[in-house]
């Protein structure tokens, strides 16, 4: 009598757990960047793989919150890191606006940074695809705002940019923020104007 598929589902989760185990089990760390300034040496959650070259870009700040991507080439098999390529050199440091970077259809990389005092968000994009070594680098004006903090990007599958950031309207009030967007539909040539997502002012800032 032959046995019912379900009853081999135990040996084969024991297989696949062996098998990832010895795939993924084993980590290793290696240092790329040493911090320079103040301990802001923070990696982003999004590096970003690209399959065709087989490479993996991760940004990061450096001195003066200047914002850095570092690639790692995995085609060889040893994993070779490159030197970290600077992006941008900031007027002011700030410890609270990593940079944060995505990946165009075209493949050519992007990024977004910004400084508490700037009136406008850091905007980068790499000039060929897969590559971190040169950078087109322009400011996005969203108006006479102060105190810009964390901004994010992000780009849909249709090559719309999302550039996500806080403003606070009082510096001294840290539960006081408002949250924004603008976005660009011709790889950062242009953009909208800002949107406004949530204004939050809680009296509590733990609320």
């Amino acid at each position: 009598m032959r046995p019912k598929l379900w009853c081999l589902l135990p040996f084969w989760l024991l297989v696949s757990f062996l098998f990832h185990t010895q795939a993924y089990g084993d980590f290793s760390a290696i240092r790329i960047a040493t911090a320079t300034h103040n301990s802001v040496l923070r990696p982003m959650s999004q590096g970003v793989y690209d399959l065709f070259s087989d490479k993996s870009f991760f940004c990061f700040m450096q001195e003066n919150s200047n914002p850095y991507v570092a690639m790692c080439d995995h085609s060889n098999g040893l994993h070779t890191w490159g030197t970290p390529q600077r992006v941008h050199t900031q007027a002011s440091a700030s410890k609270y606006n990593y940079p944060t970077m995505d990946m165009l259809p075209d493949r050519r990389l992007v990024m977004t940074y910004a400084s508490p005092f700037d009136e406008a968000l850091g905007f980068a994009v790499s000039n060929a695809p897969a590559d971190a070594s040169a950078w087109t680098v322009s400011n996005v004006d969203i108006g006479r705002v102060r105190h810009v903090e964390y901004p994010r990007i992000k780009v849909d599958r249709r090559g719309c940019i999302y550039l996500f950031y806080i403003h606070k309207p009082d510096s001294n009030a840290a539960h006081k923020r408002w949250y924004y967007y603008v976005k660009s539909e011709d790889s950062g040539t242009t953009w909208s104007d800002p949107v406004l997502c949530l204004q939050r002012e809680l009296d509590d800032p733990y609320g």
